[in-house]
């Protein structure tokens, strides 16, 4: 008895299942699937069919993909028997798309006929329908924007034919960050990023997908005095803040970091001097301020041979397998010859992140390997082979990794 309970129950199941399969729900996007036909080799006259329905009016579209070869002829047919659709073409090894006219609501037949020996083809059958005032299509303007806090911003959706019949029922993924009420208004709560949806329904018996919109909340953009005051309130040795310009560029300066050259001059017959430093650089333009941590790297090679430049371009921060690099923002070298003595000095600077949050992910790379116990700095020429560089001390390592996370508490009133 206790079996044919569980046999009726999982009876039950697979009817609802094949029932909820073949219902007769509409999807109401304008491109749908409906069947797949293909043949690998085939004979002259062979046929690859296959029936299909149109829930409404629209048209019928086989794709074919690439690796379709032969003679091929496509005849579209409906529940009469009469040709609706009658297509020959030829392919080697391309890929193809034909379409039929407009068809009315109803069943039709698709055959393929392989009109040479050989015949290669895959094809997919699509309906392509009609956008009428029982199936609407929707679209929107824009899927991604960005709201300062505080704002609003209302969404427009756009119907295909004008005047049809809906209603939306709108949601935010994260109401905390930005909240959205029954009539697409969107309104900015706090910093972060999260999704819009749009649920459509109609009056018919259809499905859509949802529509999406993403959006990032910034805060407003700070004053100069704000941000310049947090900046000269950061605890922290050997960094000095400057105000270049009253309100309009100001720069708190890190620690730096030198190695000497003279031992190696004197036993290798070359050798090289280097101020490092990171500095966190605060401008106000148009209006608008902008903060950025940027890095100075000064190298001096001094030498006993020959050296036209030294061509540095990158900068690299490596502790075992783990390294991360950045590009140089601008630089510029001054050579002498004095004595048989060659001296070059490059001065460059490099920018690691900016307000806009540019670089993060590898600023976040760079406190990792700072941390590490073994860290090399290398500037490295465009072949990534010549370089100079040294290891940094301890006390370096920890300066500057305050003075990056001290930058990032910057970032966060952006």
């Amino acid at each position: 008895m206790k079996w044919k309970k569980i046999l009726t129950i999982i009876v039950m199941f697979a009817l609802f299942v094949v029932t909820i399969g073949e219902g007769n729900i509409v999807f109401a996007n304008t491109k749908v699937e409906l069947a797949n036909l293909s043949v690998f080799s085939a004979d002259e006259g062979d046929v690859r069919q296959s029936s299909v329905t149109l829930r409404r009016n629209g048209k019928i579209q086989l794709t074919f993909d690439e690796d379709t070869y032969g003679h091929i002829t496509i005849v579209v047919s409906d529940s009469n028997g009469t040709q609706v659709y009658n297509k020959s073409f030829s392919a080697f090894f391309d890929s193809a798309t034909y379409t039929t006219g407009d068809l009315a609501a109803g069943d039709y037949k698709v055959a393929v006929i392989a009109d040479s020996s050989s015949t290669d083809f895959n094809a997919a059958v699509y309906a392509i329908y009609i956008p009428d005032s029982t199936y609407p299509e929707f679209d929107t303007e824009f899927t991604d924007f960005t709201l300062l806090k505080g704002k609003s911003e209302k969404l427009k959706i756009y119907c295909e034919p004008a005047g049809a019949n809906y209603t939306v029922r709108w949601s935010s993924e994260d109401s905390s960050i930005a909240s959205v009420s029954q009539d697409g208004t969107v309104k900015a709560k706090k910093k972060g990023t999260t999704t819009i949806y749009a649920d459509i329904s109609t009056a018919a018996d259809t499905e859509y997908e949802m529509l999406i919109w993403n959006v990032t909340v910034k805060n407003p953009n700070p004053s100069f005095s704000t941000v310049s005051k947090k900046m000269k309130g950061f605890k922290q040795k050997k960094t000095k803040y400057e105000l270049i310009k009253k309100n309009k560029k100001a720069v708190l300066y890190g620690g730096s970091n030198v190695v000497s050259w003279k031992k190696q001059v004197m036993q290798k017959g070359y050798g090289y001097v280097g101020l490092v430093y990171p500095y966190m650089e605060l401008t106000k333009k148009s209006g608008k301020t902008s903060i950025s941590l940027k890095f100075r790297s000064d190298m001096t090679i001094i030498s006993i041979y020959r050296y036209d430049t030294l061509g540095l371009d990158t900068i690299t921060f490596k502790s075992g397998n783990t390294s991360v690099h950045f590009d140089y923002s601008h630089s510029k070298e001054k050579r002498k010859v004095k004595d048989g003595v060659t001296t070059i000095t490059n001065r460059a600077f490099v920018s690691l992140s900016k307000d806009n949050n540019e670089n993060v992910t590898k600023l976040n790379k760079l406190l990792k390997v700072l941390r590490k116990k073994k860290v090399a700095f290398r500037a490295y020429d465009s072949t990534g082979e010549a370089s100079v560089g040294y290891t940094l001390g301890k006390e370096t390592k920890k300066n500057w990794i305050k003075f990056i996370k001290n930058y990032k508490k910057l970032l966060e009133i952006y």
